[in-house]
């Protein structure tokens, strides 16, 4: 957690915009997805369990068997469907 006296709301380097923002694509898929942004990946399946965590600073592609996956970056999530 950080602190920052600034008031354009930044938090640890990325203003709120920018942690917003991201890309998972395609979706549905048939295995491989690819997510555009950057900051702390988490990939969780339906129970909750975390399968994935990294940081990332632009792109990364994942491959997942068939099911349905939630893949958050920073403080945004969407699902993601494989078939």
């Amino acid at each position: 957690l950080a602190f920052s006296n600034r008031s354009d709301n930044e938090i640890v380097g990325l203003s709120e915009q920018q942690m917003a923002r991201f890309k998972v694509y395609p979706n549905p898929t048939s295995g491989a997805f690819t997510v555009e942004g950057a900051g702390t990946l988490t990939v969780t399946n339906t129970l909750g369990q975390t399968i994935l965590t990294r940081e990332i600073t632009d792109m990364e592609t994942i491959e997942l068997p068939s099911g349905v996956w939630f893949v958050r970056l920073n403080e945004t999530t969407r699902k993601v469907v494989v078939e």
